[in-house]
C-alpha cells in the first residue's frame, strides 16, 4: 500500500544479503514456517473491519538463505471501502538485514503539503517509521520486533490512529519471544 516502506525495506533487506548476512547467520537461526508466523497475526482488527484469509510463504535465494512473511488484510464495506494490511517478515536467517531495517528506521522528519515521514516509537519500545501520503489516502507503520521481526502496517483510507489500534491486535509480545 506504501510502496516507500516497501521500497526502503527491500532495499535494506538486499543490502545487508549483500554485505553479509548469508550462510554463516543461517546456521544460527531458521525462519518459521509460514503456517507458524500466521499464528502471530491478529486474529481481530479495529471495530468495523473484517478479517481476510491470511497468506504466508517462503521465500528462498540460493547460496543465502529464507525470508518468510505472512499477512492479513482488515476491510470495511461501504462506498469507499476502507483496508488494513498487516505483515510480518521473519527475517532469522538474517538478522543483520534487521538490524540494518532498525537503524534506517530512523530518519529525519520529512513533509511536503501532502505528504510525511517521520520516526516513531511504537508502543514505547519499538523504533519505526510512520507515513502518511494524504494525496494517495495512504499510511504506514513499520517497525522492528526483537531483532528479527518486521512489522508493517499499511492502510488505505485509514488514519493513523486507527493503525496504532490495529497493532495493538498483533501479539508482539509472543513475537519477542520468538526472537
Amino acid at each position: 500500500m506504501t510502496r516507500s516502506v516497501v521500497t526502503t525495506t527491500m532495499a535494506a533487506v538486499a543490502c545487508a544479503l549483500v554485505i553479509g548476512s548469508g550462510p554463516a547467520a543461517a546456521r544460527q537461526a531458521k525462519v518459521l514456517e509460514p503456517a507458524a508466523l500466521q499464528d502471530l497475526l491478529p486474529t481481530a482488527g479495529p471495530a468495523e473491519f473484517v478479517r481476510q484469509t491470511p497468506q504466508g510463504g517462503i521465500d528462498s535465494v540460493p547460496g543465502i538463505g529464507r525470508v518468510s512473511h505472512a499477512e492479513v488484510s482488515f476491510q470495511t464495506k461501504g462506498e469507499v471501502p476502507r483496508a488494513i494490511k498487516v505483515t510480518i517478515l521473519d527475517l532469522a536467517e538474517h538478522s543483520m538485514a534487521a538490524m540494518m531495517i532498525a537503524a534506517a528506521t530512523r530518519p529525519d522528519t520529512s513533509r511536503t503539503a501532502t505528504r510525511y515521514a517521520k520516526a516513531v516509537t511504537v508502543q514505547g519500545k519499538y523504533s519505526g517509521i510512520e507515513e502518511v501520503d494524504q494525496m494517495l489516502r495512504t499510511s504506514s507503520v513499520s517497525f522492528v520486533v526483537g531483532n528479527r521481526f518486521i512489522v508493517t502496517v499499511d492502510g488505505r483510507w485509514v488514519d493513523v490512529p486507527v493503525l496504532h489500534e490495529a497493532i495493538t491486535k498483533i501479539p508482539l509480545e509472543r513475537l519477542e519471544q520468538v526472537g
